[in-house]
């Protein structure tokens, strides 16, 4: 048995918060978008994670998708991936709630079964119902706290000049809101 710590949002540079699950058999994919620094910040905290516990990031259950206005505005993503290699995977990482929601629908039409044959996350805990009784698991992140801290940086730029902007990052604290789209195997 082995602990899998899942990543959080981080600074980059900084190990990221996590919360441990538990699994036997291990290979985790993920979805980014990498033309944002969310999506890159988000890569880099799921690819440490996976490194600081002894696993491989395998580029082939790694998948990256761009900004598209017009499927964003019918929320929707139209990411490509590889269902043959997504099917070797345990678990599959998300760039947010609704790219999981999206992927669950269309694994669901492959007749592939979440959880049983594949447990998803997302970020942003929008609390999706995904079909019946499952619900997913998403990283949620203090969004009241993060507008307040940009709102009080903006004012006191705006009060004392653009030097008073923290040299450092300034790194929130994340929880994972365990719903049933997991599994965890003991």
């Amino acid at each position: 048995m082995e602990i899998i710590i899942f990543p959080v949002i981080f600074d980059g540079q900084t190990p990221p918060d996590s919360r441990c699950f538990w699994t036997q058999d291990i290979q985790i994919a993920g979805i980014f978008k990498e033309d944002d620094l969310q999506g890159i910040r988000r890569f880099q905290g799921y690819a440490e994670t996976l490194f600081e516990v002894g696993l491989q990031v395998d580029d082939r259950h790694i998948w990256w998708f761009h900004s598209n206005h017009e499927m964003w505005i019918q929320n929707k993503y139209s990411v490509e991936y590889s269902l043959d290699d997504l099917m070797g995977c345990t678990a599959l990482v998300c760039y947010n709630d609704m790219l999981a929601e999206e992927i669950y629908h269309d694994l669901s039409q492959k007749g592939i079964r979440i959880p049983q044959d594949l447990s998803i996350v997302g970020f942003d805990n929008q609390n999706i119902k995904l079909d019946g009784d499952c619900y997913l698991t998403s990283v949620q992140h203090p969004r009241r706290k993060l507008g307040e801290t940009a709102a009080n940086l903006v004012w006191d730029m705006i009060e004392q000049g653009c030097n008073v902007a923290p040299a450092e990052p300034i790194i929130m604290p994340s929880t994972i809101v365990a719903r049933n789209s997991i599994i965890r195997r003991f």
